[in-house]
């Protein structure tokens, strides 16, 4: 089990691409998190500092990361 952190970056990989969250806040609601979830896909893991250097669409969701 990994700890989720505010301000981390999440790459989740499903059916060979990779969707990314950033962390903005502590367990709450449920065991989720909030997050900001990118309107964003890739075929390959990108860096953080390319996803995060630019204003990118996405929403906000509580989201519990369970595998």
């Amino acid at each position: 089990m990994i700890q989720i952190r505010p301000g981390d970056l999440i790459a989740v990989k499903f059916k060979s691409n990779y969707y990314y969250a950033l962390i903005l806040d502590k367990i709450r609601l449920f065991g989720g998190n909030w997050v900001y979830v990118f309107h964003l896909k890739s075929s390959e893991i990108l860096s953080a500092e390319t996803i995060l250097t630019e204003v990118r669409p996405g929403f906000h969701a509580f989201v519990d990361f369970i595998h």
